[in-house]
């Protein structure tokens, strides 16, 4: 890619957005372009601020009280060994731990399962 431009956005509850042209033109965005683009993501960013969350939403209410603890030891940034260790488990029992908490979460990394856990903090 020749071209690249991305608009930061925030959002409401702290969150925030990265959205990304990607063109092999590397004059595919011109100067007046990037400002127009850079007005957009200034006002989107007005508007998202405003939007309401979804009150009450958890995340984690459907997962047992094993995988909120294993999710809440990835939060603390714990290897899978590490974790194996402290709760007697396997390895491999762990990694299925993780797999089955980041599909019932939708996340879709230990990263954003940390950051998630941390805004909610069960």
């Amino acid at each position: 890619m020749h071209s690249i431009t991305a608009m930061h956005l925030d959002l409401a509850a702290g969150g925030h957005a990265l959205i990304g042209l990607f063109d092999p033109d590397k004059d595919a965005i011109r100067p007046k372009d990037l400002l127009a683009l850079r007005l957009l993501a200034r006002q989107l960013s007005i508007l998202t601020r405003g939007l309401q969350t979804l009150p009450g939403l958890d995340l984690f209410a459907k997962l047992t009280a094993r995988q909120r603890e294993v999710a809440t030891l990835v939060a603390d940034g714990r290897s899978n060994a590490s974790i194996a260790g402290q709760l007697n488990l396997t390895q491999d029992t762990v990694k299925k731990y993780v797999s089955r908490i980041l599909a019932a979460t939708g996340c879709a990394s230990r990263t954003e399962l940390a950051i998630d856990v941390r805004r909610q903090s069960f």
